[in-house]
Order: structure tokens, then sequence, then C-alpha cells
């Protein structure tokens, strides 16, 4: 979605959260299908690749936390 940074989103399919904008950074958690994720910011890389940065709820045995991360946008 464009213009609507900020607005809650449902992962369509599941993927890695990321520590840094890089695919060799550490994996934070793993984001299920339908997790609402609200994107904070996108960046273009200097190889034209693009990435996310999100904050994501997820839930850690029975307490709820919001992590942030990235994630790289592949358009196939």
């Amino acid at each position: 979605r464009r213009n609507n940074i900020g607005s809650p989103i449902l992962a369509l399919k599941e993927f890695n959260l990321l520590s840094s904008a890089s695919n060799y950074s550490s994996i934070l958690t793993r984001v299920k299908q339908g997790t609402p994720v609200n994107v904070i910011k996108v960046w273009e890389a200097n190889d034209s690749t693009k990435w996310l940065l999100v904050n994501v709820l997820y839930q850690n045995f029975y307490q709820l936390f919001y992590t942030r991360g990235w994630v790289n946008i592949r358009e196939t």
C-alpha cells in the first residue's frame, strides 16, 4: 500500500522479522500469516531492494509484546 505508512496491514504470508536491513542479519521472530503489521518506514537500498521497518504484535507464552524489525519486500 502506498501513502498509508502507520496504518496496520495483515501479513499475507509468513516471514522472518530481521534485526537490520540486511539479508545476513539475525532473525528476531517469525511472523505468522494474518498478523497485523504496522509499517513505520520504507527504505530503498543501493541495490534497489526495498525494506520495511515494521512494528509487530506477537505472543510469547501468555504475554503480548511489540517488536520492531525489518522485512525485505521482493517484487515478483
